[in-house]
């Protein structure tokens, strides 16, 4: 884990990025174990919606050392 100070008023991008290459196995969701899994067992692809009203909830400490 790291941490960086920053700017009050600074802005702050999150990314989210699967996974995918050889040696990582993907859980397509079918309850199986995941080493059994194969992408014809998964029915639905994923669908990830963002609403005008999401947010993501950052703890910050604002403590001064």
């Amino acid at each position: 884990m790291t941490s960086k100070k920053i700017k009050k008023g600074s802005r702050i991008i999150v990314m989210i990025n699967g996974i995918k290459h050889p040696f990582s196995q993907i859980n397509y969701g079918t309850g199986k174990n995941v080493s059994e899994e194969a992408i014809s067992d998964a029915k639905e692809p994923l669908k990830i919606k963002w609403y005008s009203d999401s947010y993501v909830l950052i703890p910050i400490n604002t403590n001064e050392l």
